[in-house]
C-alpha cells in the first residue's frame, strides 16, 4: 500500500514560494523532514493535551487511539500502536487495549465526574490500605508534634497526600498556629481533626521519634516513588537528539531522585 506523507514548512510557505524565497536545498531539507500521514495526525492530536499529567495522558489515549484503530492496513497498526506507546510513556498493553476498544472518550466529559466523585468521598475511610499511612503521619503530627524535630514535618513533598481530605488537613496545619477544634472554621476538617487526634496511633506502644521518623520516611519514599514514574515517562517521550537539553536535565533530575528514593528506603527500614 502507498504511504502517504506529510512536510509541514515551519512559516508557513507553500513548496512554490519556499523555494523561491529559500532556494531548492530549503525545498529539499523540506522534502526530507516529511513524515507518515499517519504519525503526523496522532502527534497533532497528542499536542493537544499535557502530556507531564497523567490525566493528559489517558486523554490523549482516548483521542489518539482510535486514528491507530482507523489505520486500514493491519500491518501498520501494531507498529503505530507501539510509537503511541511510546510517545506517551505508557505500556504497550495500555495502548493496545484502547486501540483495540476504537473508543473516543471526550476529556471534558471526564471532569464533573471526577468532581462529584471527590465531594461525595471527601471523607477518607479509615481502613482503606492505600491511606493507612497517610492517616497515620497526620494522627501522628497532631497527637505528637514534639517528635517532628527540625525539619522533618516540612520535608515532606506537597504531593505526598493523596486524599483531598489529608491534603486540605495537612495545608490546615501548616497554615494555623494553634490547631484545636474551636480555631477550625471548616466543619469537615474539624470532623476529620477530631478522627485523627483520637485515633490509636499504631506503633507498637507508645509513639517514639524512631517510629515517627520512619513512616514518615516511607511517606516520603512512595510520593517520590510516584515522582520517579512520571518522570521516567516522560523521558520515554522525549528525544535525546532532538531535546538533548530536555532530555538531559531530566536524566539528572531523575538521578536525583532515585538517591533520595534510595535513602528514605534505607531510613525507613534502619528506623523500625
Amino acid at each position: 500500500m502507498t504511504q502517504t506523507f506529510v512536510a509541514v514548512e515551519p512559516d508557513g510557505l507553500d513548496p512554490c514560494d519556499l523555494r523561491q524565497q529559500k532556494g531548492d536545498l530549503a525545498l529539499r531539507d523540506l522534502i526530507a523532514r516529511r513524515v507518515p500521514l499517519f504519525e503526523f495526525a496522532i502527534r497533532s492530536e497528542l499536542a493537544h493535551h499535557k502530556l507531564d499529567a497523567a490525566e493528559g495522558r489517558i486523554n490523549a489515549l482516548n483521542a489518539a487511539a482510535p486514528l491507530v484503530a482507523q489505520i486500514r492496513d493491519k500491518s501498520l497498526r501494531p507498529e503505530y500502536t507501539r510509537l503511541l506507546a511510546g510517545w506517551l510513556g505508557l505500556e504497550v498493553e495500555i495502548v493496545s487495549a484502547a486501540v483495540s476498544q476504537g473508543v473516543k472518550s471526550h476529556p471534558r466529559t471526564q471532569e464533573p465526574t471526577a468532581v462529584a466523585s471527590e465531594e461525595s468521598n471527601w471523607r477518607p475511610d479509615p481502613y482503606d490500605a492505600r491511606l493507612i499511612l497517610e492517616r497515620e503521619v497526620l494522627k501522628s503530627r497532631l497527637q505528637e508534634p514534639a517528635l517532628f524535630i527540625e525539619s522533618l514535618w516540612s520535608d515532606i513533598e506537597a504531593d505526598a497526600f493523596t486524599h483531598p481530605a489529608y491534603r486540605e488537613m495537612r495545608k490546615t496545619i501548616d497554615e494555623m498556629q494553634v490547631l484545636s477544634r474551636e480555631t477550625i472554621t471548616d466543619e469537615k476538617i474539624k470532623t476529620l481533626f477530631t478522627e485523627l487526634t483520637v485515633e490509636p496511633i499504631r506503633a507498637d506502644g507508645r509513639a517514639t521519634a524512631l517510629y515517627v521518623e520512619s513512616i514518615v520516611a516511607r511517606l516520603r519514599e512512595v510520593a517520590i516513588s510516584r515522582s520517579i514514574a512520571e518522570l521516567k515517562s516522560s523521558l520515554q517521550r522525549l528525544n535525546p537528539v532532538e531535546n538533548e537539553i530536555e532530555y538531559n536535565a531530566a536524566f539528572a533530575a531523575l538521578v536525583a531522585l532515585e538517591t533520595t528514593r534510595r535513602s528514605l528506603h534505607d531510613l525507613a527500614l534502619g528506623s523500625l
